[in-house]
């Protein structure tokens, strides 16, 4: 009797109690029960209509390459008026297909850090971007480049070519780490070579901000060994950090193989290769193949080749080798060559003679800022190939601080007494010899490179 007394006190406070509350609800129903669903929503934004690749652009039919992950074809946008596929304009799509978080975010990063470079004409546009993470699949849009790789055109370059890439190569790569961006995959099959020898540098997967400018200027260490094999720098393997020139030594590896005909540092496996990359001692000079280049070709790949990336060629001292500049000279109208440098050698490589005749006026060069050797006026010794001898002798000095040293037929037609004259050039002469021993001073820390 009592459990049934307990049941009937609580169901009569549980209808005091909640009764209300129920009638209340029936009168007031909530809002997203009263209002019908919309069958015609708004239009969404741009960003969001245009969710997919198919929403704006169509493929082409034929494939232009694969990748580690993915495959590249040509796109066109869709048109509304029908016009023919081959009057629109060509783009490149790179398909992704992966459902990996950590992939796809490197996708988005590596649009962004593209966008960043579409205003420099050696890197190819980044365009759009497409995330499907429901079907996994993930489209990039580029610029179309229809050119052939510098891999594809190994081999069939002549002398005057390769400088003429090289040159190009050493100015995006200025312009590249200017910008504070690390490409770190360079390789002949990442550069597309066009009209000109024009370059496009491709394939910023890997790449890496190593500096942030702003009121403060912030340096980004670089951990992740990444890029290809042949081409990485020995500080890669090394387990520290590494700075942005890991890229001057991918060019120096390019440079060789572009000269030589082969790589530099290639063994068998794996692990010999890198502990070659690595070892210290061995170095290219001491190639045979190496032996048979020019003197300002063996200079260079020297440089560039550095195992201690602290003595390496900086991008920006890199487009100022002599050999670069050596090029331009000789296709310029004007006689302002600096420096002209003939070796006689015999038949095993030995340097008999070599030359180094420098100009008694410098110019300077308002179009093409580069920098000279300064050396005396000529040597000719018999001496065997000595890189310690050279290095001794060859000096570089930046562009903007070479001065007209020599005057003597500017004021020509203002010529008075003999004596005038003398105290002119005795004047002239002192002038010439302070600016030459300030050049001299200048320049003696490019020695330790």
């Amino acid at each position: 009797m009592n459990r049934q007394n307990q049941m009937a006190i609580r169901a009569s406070l549980k209808n005091a109690l909640f009764s209300k509350s129920r009638r209340n609800l029936k009168q007031n129903p909530p809002t997203q029960n009263a209002s019908p669903p919309m069958k015609n929503p708004q239009p969404k934004s741009t960003n969001q209509q245009f969710r997919h690749f198919s929403d704006i652009y169509e493929y082409g039919h034929h494939q232009i390459g694969q990748g580690a992950h993915g495959i590249v074809k040509k796109c066109y946008k869709r048109d509304q008026n029908n016009i023919d596929i081959s009057e629109r304009t060509t783009y490149a799509v790179k398909i992704f297909r992966t459902g990996d978080t950590e992939i796809i975010n490197t996708i988005r990063e590596t649009f962004h850090l593209n966008r960043t470079l579409n205003d420099l004409n050696c890197v190819v546009k980044a365009l759009d971007l497409f995330i499907n993470s429901k079907k996994e699949e993930h489209h990039l849009v580029m610029e179309y480049c229809p050119y052939l790789s510098l891999e594809q055109r190994m081999g069939k370059l002549s002398l005057d070519d390769i400088q003429i890439i090289a040159l190009n190569l050493a100015q995006s790569i200025k312009q590249l780490h200017s910008r504070g961006i690390c490409h770190r995959d360079l390789k002949p099959d990442n550069i597309l070579i066009g009209d000109n020898f024009a370059l496009k540098l491709i394939d910023f997967g890997v790449s890496k901000r190593f500096l942030v400018k702003g009121k403060v200027t912030k340096n980004i260490d670089m951990w992740t060994r990444t890029g290809s094999l042949f081409y990485q720098a020995p500080e890669i393997f090394l387990g520290g950090g590494y700075n942005e020139k890991v890229d001057i030594w991918s060019i120096g590896i390019i440079l060789y193989q572009l000269l030589v005909g082969q790589l530099p540092f290639q063994q068998e496996t794996v692990l010999d290769t890198i502990e070659m990359i690595r070892d210290s001692e061995i170095n290219v000079k001491n190639t045979s193949a190496f032996k048979k280049l020019n003197s300002l070709e063996q200079d260079l790949l020297k440089r560039l080749l550095k195992k201690d990336p602290e003595k390496r060629l900086s991008a920006e001292d890199f487009a100022l080798h002599p050999w670069l500049q050596k090029r331009q000279q000789k296709k310029s109208t004007k006689s302002f060559d600096d420096c002209d440098i003939q070796d006689n050698r015999k038949n095993d490589g030995i340097l008999q003679s070599s030359e180094i005749s420098i100009m008694r006026q410098y110019l300077p060069r308002s179009n093409n800022p580069l920098i000279v050797p300064i050396q005396e006026e000529k040597l000719s010794n018999p001496l065997e190939f000595n890189w310690n001898v050279w290095d001794t002798h060859v000096h570089y000095v930046p562009q903007d601080l070479i001065q007209i040293i020599n005057l003597y037929d500017r004021h020509s037609k203002e010529m008075g007494s003999s004596e005038e004259l003398m105290n002119k050039q005795q004047k002239q002469d002192e002038e010439g010899e302070f600016q030459v021993g300030l050049m001299r001073t200048t320049s003696e820390h490019f020695d330790q490179l």
